[in-house]
């Protein structure tokens, strides 16, 4: 089997940094909330909920260090579908809030670790899934019966 196919994967340390560094440059995120609010709620319960969350949300992302940088756009309302399914649910429906947000400075301490034997010393920094897998302690897949 070549080593470009199959259960290997490449995992690439300096392609990671590079899309980190990029994400950098670029301060604003986009990000959608959903509000599901019962079919038959009426503006005034609708407004009120979607104060209540947007309050929250915009909080959340204040806390990551984001600040809201545009007007809520509404998109709504949808029926409301189940992930698993996509099967609507009665009685409900949802609306998608989008904002765009700036990011400020964080107040969490953030560390990101990898595992050191998940990163080879290697220069191609290649590693197969059997191996990932082992230093993860995820189960092992088994062989297929013929």
């Amino acid at each position: 089997m070549d080593d470009k196919q199959g259960p290997d994967f490449l995992l690439d340390t300096a392609k990671i940094q590079a899309s980190l560094d990029k994400r950098k440059e670029s301060s604003l995120r986009a990000s959608t909330m959903q509000l599901r609010v019962p079919s038959d709620a009426t503006p005034a319960q609708i407004e009120q909920a979607a104060q209540e969350a947007i309050g929250k949300w915009v909080n959340w992302m204040s806390k990551d260090g984001y600040e809201l940088r545009s007007d809520m756009q509404w998109n709504g309302p949808l029926p409301l579908r189940d992930d698993r399914t996509g099967a609507v649910i009665l009685g409900q429906k949802t609306y998608h809030i989008k904002a765009t947000f700036q990011y400020m400075k964080s107040t969490n301490p953030v560390r990101i670790e990898l595992n050191p034997a998940v990163v080879k010393r290697d220069p191609e920094h290649r590693l197969t899934l059997h191996e990932a897998r082992k230093a993860w302690g995820l189960p092992l897949p088994q062989p297929r019966r013929k």
